[in-house]
């Protein structure tokens, strides 16, 4: 993950392939930064995505309310001020599966779909992108399989960037990034 892209309410580790929100209200000390996102929870990573890619994201369930934002972006997303276009998949700029207890949602251009019931959440779920064919594939991990969620079907148009988010509720949570 990128520091220089971190909120200051993030705090990375293992080789910046965990995030945690921190429970304080202590920002972490991160110098001033263009890439930072300063208002919304969130945390692109740093390698452009521009061929196939397929990464794993795993989580430690801790609070009751808590979201995870499990995102696809371009590195021209919002980042300064409290526009609900810097949040993922709130523009044109982002694809998100939004995952809580309750369970999955996928976000483009500010347009939510809730996915069906039977998709109750695990603590894993997996990303596959296709940058040239154009798709997006969001999938639930389970002991036996990959379930596939939801599929965007895109003309991409410059380098993707994988991206995490949480809300407000989401204080002592972490997510790892798994190749």
């Amino acid at each position: 993950m990128d520091l220089n892209s971190a909120n200051n309410s993030l705090e990375l580790s293992d080789y910046n392939r965990t995030v945690t929100v921190r429970k304080s209200n202590e920002p972490m000390p991160y110098s001033e930064h263009p890439d930072r996102f300063d208002s919304c929870r969130q945390v692109l990573c740093s390698t452009a995505l521009t061929e196939r890619c397929y990464w794993e994201v795993a989580w430690e369930e801790r609070m009751h309310n808590w979201v995870i934002d499990v995102a696809v972006s371009y590195k021209g997303i919002g980042r300064k001020g409290g526009s609900s276009k810097s949040g993922f998949g709130n523009s044109d700029q982002s694809w998100c599966l939004k995952i809580s207890r309750g369970g999955y949602l996928v976000n483009h251009e500010d347009k939510s779909t809730k996915l069906s019931s039977t998709y109750y959440p695990t603590d894993r779920v997996a990303v596959y992108l296709d940058y040239k064919a154009g798709f997006l594939t969001f999938y639930k991990i389970t002991p036996k399989e990959l379930v596939p969620l939801h599929t965007f079907y895109i003309t991409f148009t410059g380098p993707l960037y994988a991206g995490f988010g949480f809300n407000e509720w989401s204080s002592g949570i972490s997510v790892t990034l798994t190749y």
